[in-house]
């Protein structure tokens, strides 16, 4: 089709978040912040805590806690909690999914999302969900890791069984990209909306 999809491509992946759904983590933060009673949030603390929970090391409840304890907020209920952790998410466009039933006129394509179980629960809740766009959906916080790291990629790759020069993948993180790269997958970043990088590259009808 162009630069990105050479006669080695096989599969493509999508990173969700900025990529097919449009998130500001800044709408949570400022959630968050606005219900803690701490003059300083400790986001080094929150990091390894979010990083712990998007593997599926934690549960929801363990989370909810340690944000509480963060917040120095003990009294919030589940659903505060929730609500404010939900609150960067917001649409996927219908454009990025016709942008994914192009593809699938020629390739399988695949999500791999750094999650965490309440906002897999969410965007799985929504209307404009629709699992079955894709041939499968790849979960940070069902598979035990989380990108960069390298053991995700390698258990994608062997489910969907495809090497590595055989995939396409598309995410707004650099250190993500660059940990694709580095096992040989042809990774893009997504820098400004998908459907302008790809606008002449998808056709759409």
């Amino acid at each position: 089709m162009n630069e990105f999809f050479n006669d080695n491509i096989k599969a493509v992946i999508f990173d969700l978040g900025n990529v097919l759904v449009n998130i500001d983590w800044q709408e949570t933060f400022k959630c968050l912040t606005d219900k803690a009673f701490v003059e300083n949030f400790d986001w080094d603390r929150f990091q390894e805590v979010l990083f712990t929970y998007e593997k599926g090391l934690m549960s929801s409840a363990q989370f909810r806690d340690e944000l509480r304890d963060l917040m120095n907020a003990p009294q919030r209920t589940d659903k505060e909690i929730d609500d404010c952790w939900n609150a960067m998410i917001f649409d996927f466009p219908e454009i990025r999914k016709d942008i994914v039933r192009k593809l699938r006129e020629t390739y399988p394509v695949y999500v791999l999302s750094n999650i965490s179980e309440i906002h897999r629960k969410y965007v799985v809740s929504q209307p404009y969900w629709d699992e079955s766009l894709f041939d499968k959906v790849f979960w940070s916080c069902k598979l035990g890791s989380r990108k960069p790291e390298k053991e995700i990629y390698l258990k994608v790759l062997d489910e969907i069984k495809r090497e590595p020069q055989e995939v396409l993948f598309f995410d707004d993180r650099e250190d993500n990209v660059l940990a694709a790269k580095k096992i040989g997958m042809n990774a893009v970043l997504v820098d400004k909306p998908l459907e302008e990088i790809l606008k002449n590259v998808v056709v759409l009808d």
